[in-house]
């Protein structure tokens, strides 16, 4: 399984100015969330050897970005850690995320590309390991509540068609963009008979095609 390790000297500052005591219960918290999902998913999903966890600050991440996950690295906002330290089923989901766009850098998959789909694909399937993970607690604090319904997908596939390549704003990842990309890649994996950890190395045309196909010969499709 992944070894988790710190990155020395690379945490931002709110971190390095927690007590000993606060730094030991932020590292434990984090990295325990994050050992645990990395167990489960294992033997299912391919996980990088190694998975450095980092601390970083609401600039240089960005103020709608709870975590960020490069090849190898997960970094955590410090609106979470200092903020949300006793959401433990929250953290879970995050971290469960962040594995998923992990998992993504690891199969190649062409949704690390930048585009607009590329990115509703990628971060739909991440919510949906969020919400597995989660539950509850990670959609309460961390993305809207409510069901996304058809009308929203198919804004998003508007979207995605008028922005063509380009890639949604830091402004624009907001929980709405999350929930809804969610949705999207629900109904396209419910649609294909699927789950989510069997549909992840499938490229992006996969899931785009296969709500597009639907939404041409269904459009009276409502959410339960």
């Amino acid at each position: 399984m992944p070894f988790i390790y710190f990155g020395g000297g690379l945490h931002a500052a709110s971190y390095e100015r927690l007590g000993g005591s606060v730094q030991d219960e932020v590292r434990t918290t984090f990295s325990d969330a994050l050992n645990e999902v990395a167990c489960e998913l294992k033997s299912i999903l391919p996980l990088p050897e190694y998975i450095e966890l980092r601390f970083g600050s609401v600039l240089k991440l960005g103020k709608n970005n709870l975590a960020t996950a490069y090849p190898g690295i997960v970094t955590i906002c410090e609106r979470v850690y200092l903020e949300y330290l006793d959401a433990e089923d929250a953290i879970r989901g995050l971290m469960a995320h962040e594995i998923g766009h992990l998992v993504d850098y690891n199969y190649g998959n062409d949704c690390v590309q930048p585009g607009y789909l590329e990115t509703v694909v990628s971060e739909g399937k991440a919510e949906q390991l969020g919400e597995m993970y989660g539950g509850e607690n990670y959609a309460d604090l961390f993305c809207e509540k409510g069901f996304t319904t058809v009308a929203e997908i198919e804004d998003l596939l508007f979207e995605a068609d008028e922005r063509k390549n380009l890639v949604p704003t830091v402004k624009e990842l907001n929980s709405h963009f999350y929930k809804t990309a969610s949705g999207f890649v629900a109904l396209a994996v419910d649609l294909n008979q699927s789950d989510i950890l069997q549909s992840y190395n499938e490229p992006t045309s996969h899931f785009v095609e296969t709500v597009e196909d639907f939404f041409e010969k269904d459009d009276s499709f409502e959410f339960s």
